[in-house]
């Protein structure tokens, strides 16, 4: 998957958020909890129902807040987009990138040198401009978000094909 130059996206400042404490129940929904026999969330703390098959944050009365595994981020780029990622060559990539969505295919690569974590981040940040994309944030653009590779950024996120900084 050739993916041009103006399509690259350098995802280089992934890294996985600080934990905070999770806010308690009654703060996050304001106006009363709806929940099923089991504890599991009917609604968000606006009173919309539930009704996706993923669901993002906190899914049940007491529990932590909860992000998509590796494998349903597959499946959701999978429904949405038509494909996986798929994992690359560096030379498939344009020169310095990790990772690229091209909104012309809806296509995502992954440069397959990276450890399985950071494949991992990068399929994940792939797959989200590939949501914001469907979700019409790209209209006219035709082009992806580039986050350029700075100097100390961990080393496993430069390809072999990095320009020098």
């Amino acid at each position: 998957m050739p993916i041009a130059e103006s399509l690259a996206s350098r995802s280089a400042s992934l890294y996985n958020p600080p934990v905070k404490p999770q806010l308690p129940i009654g703060a996050q929904y304001p106006h009363g909890v709806h929940a099923d026999a089991t504890g599991r969330l009917t609604h968000d703390n606006k009173g919309r129902e539930l009704v996706a098959q993923y669901i993002v944050g906190r899914r049940t009365v007491g529990g932590a807040d909860e992000a998509l595994s590796p494998a349903e981020y597959d499946a959701v780029a999978e429904a949405i987009l038509g494909s996986r990622h798929q994992v690359v060559a560096a030379s498939a990539l344009p020169r310095g990138a990790v990772g690229a969505y091209d909104p012309n295919t809806g296509r995502t690569a992954v440069y397959r040198g990276l450890s399985a974590e950071t494949k991992d981040m990068v399929a994940a940040h792939e797959l989200a401009h590939g949501l914001n994309d469907k979700a019409g944030d790209f209209v006219g653009l035709r082009r992806a978000n580039s986050i350029p590779i700075k100097p100390g950024m961990p080393r496993e996120l430069k390809t072999r094909l990095q320009r020098p900084q």
